[in-house]
Parts: structure tokens; C-alpha cells; sequence
């Protein structure tokens, strides 16, 4: 899985399974918002910048697919 979406009661769960630790200034720039490990939970969209969300989303997928060519040379 490259990144996950669930609707959840309490908030939007985003699994961007490449994590935040080289995403610090992205994050700063989001809004509100919760991370654990590789989970990031907004409590609406409309409290955060959609294109920083977008940004952080395809810099994840990205990241993953690199790892999974180097590892796996696909």
C-alpha cells in the first residue's frame, strides 16, 4: 500500500506510510492536524492547506516507490 484513506468518527485518518520525519516544514504549513508514526488525522478539510495536504501526499507515494526500486529493482 503506497497511502490509505479512512473516514473515521473523530477525524480523516491519512496512511502515508513513508512517514514525517523529512516533512517538518510541510506539516508547519498544513494546519490543523495529529500524526503517529504514519498516520495523519485532520479533523476536517477544511482546516488544512490542500495543497500542502496534496504536496505531502505525493512526496510519500513517491518516496515509497523509490524504496521499492531499490529494494526490489522494479
Amino acid at each position: 500500500m503506497l497511502t490509505g484513506f479512512s473516514p473515521r468518527k473523530d477525524s480523516l485518518t491519512l496512511y502515508l506510510m513513508a512517514g514525517f520525519q523529512q516533512e517538518r516544514e510541510l506539516l508547519a504549513k498544513l494546519g490543523k492536524h495529529k500524526t503517529s508514526m504514519g498516520c495523519l488525522y485532520l479533523k476536517s478539510l477544511d482546516d488544512v492547506h490542500l495543497p500542502t495536504l496534496k504536496k505531502l501526499v505525493r512526496q510519500s507515494v513517491k518516496k515509497l516507490k523509490e524504496i521499492e526500486k531499490e529494494k526490489f529493482g522494479k
